[in-house]
């Protein structure tokens, strides 16, 4: 048996099927909000890479500077060495000096490094303190004299 279709049922289907699409409107308000967001999402991935990097090369210096600080200590070559220098590659983008004052306790010394840091056209610092002996260290002398 054949049935005729419906002329409302025809105006029903128009309907439905404009109903489904997205006017201009919505897709320019859509492209707008997109337009505004990207934007600041880039700007917050570019300011946490900065931060990660920032806090790398930062963690880098650390280590640089406490692994001279103890070079310079052992050696006892903050008493009449350099006061400053650069670091040997890959890190020599890294320059560091060293102060040494009096300390409040007699015989002691505080010894600080200071090691900067380039990022973005700026340079960073970090300061590294200890306190040393200002007494020379005369166990080998006190041993060539005894023999």
């Amino acid at each position: 048996m054949f049935v005729a279709s419906d002329p409302s049922s025809r105006r029903l289907k128009r309907t439905r099927r404009s109903e489904a699409a997205f006017t201009f409107a919505e897709i320019l308000a859509a492209m707008f909000f997109l337009a505004m967001v990207i934007p600041v999402a880039l700007q917050g991935i570019r300011i946490s890479s900065d931060a990660g990097t920032l806090a790398s090369r930062k963690s880098t210096a650390t280590r640089l500077g406490d692994s001279m600080l103890n070079e310079l200590m052992i050696t006892d070559q903050w008493r009449s060495g350099s006061t400053s220098g650069q670091f040997d590659p890959p890190n020599d983008q890294y320059r560091w000096e060293i102060e040494s004052q009096a300390w409040t306790e007699p015989g002691m010394t505080e010894l600080s490094i200071r090691v900067f840091y380039p990022m973005r056209d700026q340079e960073f610092e970090i300061l590294l303190t200890t306190l040393v002996s200002e007494e020379e260290d005369t166990s080998d002398q006190e041993e060539q004299v005894a023999q």
